[in-house]
């Protein structure tokens, strides 16, 4: 098999992969793998209001869109030889761009965010119960 087809064909099962665990965690709200996790509160949470087709309708596209986004970074792929051209100090620099981000993103203790892996993952699903527990009321 030609290399750019098994790529290709590897890619292939990677989505379809994604996209068909999404369904019973949407319907069911059970998890296939970890990367449901998001999908599992948003999807689980419109099919309790009755938006089921919504939200599977919502995850096709996002695995269509993240194909065509793969896709592009396969591109890229061929233009890797410009990573020869970073040497430390942007390394560096893209090292501090990912720590800011993640810290960014999982909310007010910075310190115990660097310090807890998961943090975020439990800050997330915290907030999803009191959403949910608050809604019953």
């Amino acid at each position: 098999m030609n290399q750019v087809y098994g790529i290709a064909f590897l890619m292939v099962i990677n989505v379809a992969c994604s996209y068909s665990n999404s369904i019973p965690t949407i319907l069911l709200g059970v998890l296939g793998t970890s990367s449901a996790v998001l999908t599992a509160i948003d999807g689980y949470a419109l099919h309790k209001k009755g938006e089921s087709g919504l939200a599977l309708i919502v995850t096709y596209f996002s695995s269509i869109f993240g194909q065509f986004l793969s896709i592009f970074f396969e591109m890229v792929i061929l233009l890797s030889g410009l990573t020869y051209l970073f040497l430390a100090p942007e390394l560096s620099a893209l090292y501090f761009l990912g720590c800011t981000a993640i810290i960014s993103i999982t909310g007010d203790n910075i310190l115990r965010v660097a310090l807890d892996r998961n943090s975020l993952v439990s800050q997330q699903s915290s907030n999803w119960r009191m959403q949910n527990s608050f809604s019953s009321v």
